[in-house]
């Protein structure tokens, strides 16, 4: 494992010493860099808004649920009101 681990840190280390050598790469290189941490910065932010939609949607529909099963059992609509709307 910590041949393979350092098998690959000295690929990362001679492709580094080439990108370093040439600016145009180098710059190609961080903008690659910046534009996957800005997308994965996005995709999480996204993933986040989304739970916290389907969160509030959810206690909508079980609200929504609960008003039409006490509506069913006959329960009083000045009572469903007064503690749900």
């Amino acid at each position: 494992m910590a041949a393979k681990k350092s098998e690959y840190i000295n690929e990362a280390y001679q492709t580094l010493e080439v990108i370093s050598q040439d600016e145009k790469m180098r710059l190609a290189y961080l903008a690659r860099q910046k534009y996957i941490a800005d997308t994965n910065t996005l995709v999480q932010e996204n993933i986040e808004k989304g739970i916290v939609i389907g969160r509030a949607e959810g206690r909508a529909e079980e609200r929504r649920s609960l008003i039409e099963k006490l509506r069913a059992d006959g329960i009083d609509e000045e009572f469903i009101k007064k503690y749900f709307e």
